[in-house]
């Protein structure tokens, strides 16, 4: 429900910045719309539904939209129809969304188009109906909605509901990409990085992980990071690769807190400190990420910015060695069987073997942000 009543906040601030006129001053357009002008009314619908320049109050969002609606206006019909669906101001009412949403539809509003196909392909007010909800996509996507766009071409990638074709996925997701949508940027990358339907294209992806990356997106930030890093797609900055993973790893992202921990743990670009690496690999392990589960387990086991704990790191190799990291599975096998044979009590000398120089001891594996969580992969 947040997530939903997000892309409505979004579309109403999104229609703020887009619509002529919103800069205009509060009492002018108080005094416009008591004289029944729609576009005033429809200004101020949005100011209040976004707190822009008055605080924010749905209910007075709704007077003013229902009364612009009433006189026609599209835009307030379409806005609306958002406060019906995701119940801002009124009681949630899908029917009444989806008449609003019609109408304004019907007079070329793709953000409502694109929102029938939400409430058609989820069944909201209406029995499910997937091609229903492709047709409206198709018709936002075609109306030059950058959203629709991109759920578009993620649908013709992924083959979700439609015949996977990779070349109408690369043609809508680029769409939506010109007109600086992060999503579709990244994907987009994805795209020219793993070759799909494309040839393989390091430095196309490095540029749509950029601009993407530049918006703050996470998962972006991750990837040209790891590029950075080892070179992929242009010239290789360890700085500018620690810089990107550290905006991403802030945001959770727990491919970029495996990646970081490593230039903790490696003194990459920054002092070793095995406690910043271990908080790093800890974030992104309990996410799920093997090399990270790995790495953790490298460091209790050497009690390496933790105290030696010989239980934890069999456990965490264990988790490892189940996501697909062969490198932690000797080591777990090994470290269960000799707490076995201990019953569980082992003095605190450390066990051998599992070495890689230059890391006092500690197997640190390397990683890339190539199959992280975020991207269905179990390792960084």
């Amino acid at each position: 429900m947040k997530k939903a009543i997000a892309v409505l906040l979004c579309l109403l601030a999104l229609a703020f910045a887009a619509c002529p006129g919103l800069a205009a001053k509060l009492e002018d357009l108080q005094k416009a719309a008591a004289k029944g002008d729609a576009q005033a009314q429809v200004h101020l619908g949005v100011m209040y539904a976004v707190g822009q320049g008055v605080k924010q109050d749905y209910q007075k969002a709704c007077e003013w939209l229902k009364k612009s609606a009433a006189r026609g206006n599209s835009q307030a019909q379409f806005f609306l129809g958002g406060m019906y669906h995701y119940g801002k101001g009124v009681k949630q009412d899908y029917q009444k969304a989806r008449e609003w949403y019609e109408k304004a539809a019907g007079k070329g509003e793709a953000q409502a188009m694109f929102l029938l196909s939400r409430m058609h392909r989820e069944g909201q007010g209406v029995p499910p109906n997937p091609q229903k909800a492709r047709e409206c996509l198709e018709k936002a996507a075609e109306w030059n909605f950058a959203p629709a766009q991109a759920e578009l071409g993620l649908m013709y990638r992924n083959g979700a509901g439609v015949k996977q074709d990779y070349q109408k996925a690369r043609e809508w997701l680029s769409k939506a990409a010109d007109q600086g949508m992060a999503p579709a940027q990244y994907e987009l990358g994805r795209m020219y990085e793993n070759g799909e339907g494309v040839a393989k294209n390091a430095p196309k992806a490095r540029e749509c992980y950029e601009k993407a990356a530049e918006q703050g997106m996470a998962q972006a930030q991750a990837k040209l990071g790891s590029m950075y890093r080892t070179g992929q797609g242009g010239t290789q900055d360890l700085a500018e690769a620690r810089a990107w993973l550290e905006r991403a790893a802030v945001q959770n992202d727990a491919g970029a807190q495996a990646e970081l921990g490593t230039f903790y743990a490696q003194g990459l670009e920054t002092p070793r400190d095995y406690k910043k690496a271990k908080a790093l690999f800890e974030a992104a392990a309990v996410q799920n990420v093997g090399k990270a589960q790995f790495n953790l387990a490298s460091l209790y086991e050497h009690g390496l910015g933790t105290q030696q704990n010989l239980e934890s790191a069999s456990q965490w190799y264990a988790m490892a060695c189940k996501n697909g990291v062969q490198e932690a599975c000797s080591p777990a096998e090994k470290l269960g069987k000799t707490l076995a044979s201990a019953g569980n009590k082992i003095p605190g000398k450390a066990v051998t073997g599992n070495t890689v120089p230059g890391t006092a001891g500690a197997g640190i594996a390397g990683t890339t942000t190539a199959g992280t969580a975020a991207d269905g992969g179990n390792s960084a």
